[in-house]
């Protein structure tokens, strides 16, 4: 408190009340950096768990070194209840000093918002920085945030969609992170992961990874790169699900087979409604796999097999034969060229 008054920082004593963690941070903090006066209040209200603010600031300090930021840490120990904001911008903090500082404010009760902005973390440091988001806590100032923040929502079983389109394209190593996440949730109803360039090693992941979401109702992996690959591991996960409706294929490089397995879904316990199979790569067989199931389901209500080049006028005449004995079908789209089947 001395040296404190010594540099004008206090000017009486007896209105503050420190704790043992916030004198040692404090000392660390005037060692270093002895201009940094105006942030003295505010981790005083950080550190006192008498103090009932609900902010912390700390900018354009230098927390590069990690003995300041344990102690910060420490001083962060001794308030849980009252703090929603913290925020440590132009700070020079590297990944180990943020990793240690997130895993202190694991233990904020009441923290809603957490700013990282302007500190020196790559955009794969973010990444792995995922592992140690507070939950419940919204995450700024780091590279794709947004798509960050979906990791932990996943965790936090917060999400009930997860939607990525063609608005936001997420790089390869965090959509891998995000679709190992998916296996962590138990809430998702919607997957919806359209325009990501998904190949099949990451279809099939996806695929493995969802396969436990007894609520899932709808799978949309249209306009990616995926191909029969993916639709097997699709059949095998999910033939007799509870609750799939929907899937949605579409604009992918699907070829025969895939029109086969998908039959054999089609035909199990699963209550498939939607079934989007446009602009792929099927041809005469996979309209037969297809054609075969709907001779012994009345579930379906919608089969789209829209530009699909290769299938020919046999391949429409073994739908044809499928639709006599078919009772559930309303909606089936096949456009092609010269020819456009709309039965509803």
């Amino acid at each position: 408190v001395y040296i404190l008054q010594k540099e004008s920082i206090l000017e009486h004593t007896h209105t503050y009340k420190f704790t043992l963690p916030c004198l040692t941070f404090l000392y660390f903090l005037l060692v270093s950096q002895p201009h940094a006066k105006y942030i003295v209040e505010n981790l005083i209200v950080a550190a006192d768990p008498d103090v009932t603010k609900e902010h912390l600031s700390l900018e354009h300090v230098n927390l590069s070194n990690l003995h300041l930021v344990k102690e910060l840490c420490h001083a962060l120990a001794c308030n849980t209840t009252t703090l929603k904001e913290i925020r440590v911008e132009n700070a020079c903090l590297t990944l180990a000093g943020a990793t240690m500082l997130l895993d202190a404010m694991g233990t904020q009760e009441k923290l809603k918002v957490v700013s990282l902005a302007g500190n020196d973390i790559s955009d794969e440091d973010s990444l792995q920085l995922t592992e140690h988001f507070p939950r419940g806590a919204k995450i700024e100032g780091l590279s794709g945030t947004e798509t960050l923040s979906i990791i932990n929502d996943l965790v936090a079983n917060k999400l009930m969609e997860l939607k990525m389109g063609k608005q936001t394209e997420v790089p390869v190593p965090v959509m891998r992170k995000i679709v190992s996440s998916i296996a962590s949730s138990a809430s998702l109803r919607k997957i919806i992961v359209t325009y990501q360039h998904l190949t099949d090693d990451l279809g099939v992941e996806l695929v493995h990874s969802a396969k436990h979401l007894r609520n899932l109702s709808m799978l949309s992996l249209s306009h990616n790169k995926l191909t029969n690959k993916t639709v097997y591991a699709i059949v095998e996960a999910f033939t007799d699900h509870k609750h799939l409706r929907t899937i949605d294929l579409s604009h992918n490089k699907l070829r025969d087979d895939s029109g086969k397995v998908l039959g054999t879904l089609i035909q199990s316990q699963t209550p498939l409604r939607v079934l989007n199979l446009s602009h792929n790569l099927l041809q005469d067989n996979g309209s037969r796999g297809l054609a075969e199931a709907l001779k012994r389901d009345n579930t379906l209500e919608e089969l789209s097999l829209a530009q699909n080049k290769y299938i020919t006028y046999m391949g429409i005449r073994f739908l044809a034969e499928g639709l006599r004995e078919n009772r559930g079908l309303r909606v089936l789209r096949f456009e092609q060229k010269c020819l456009l089947i709309l039965l509803n």
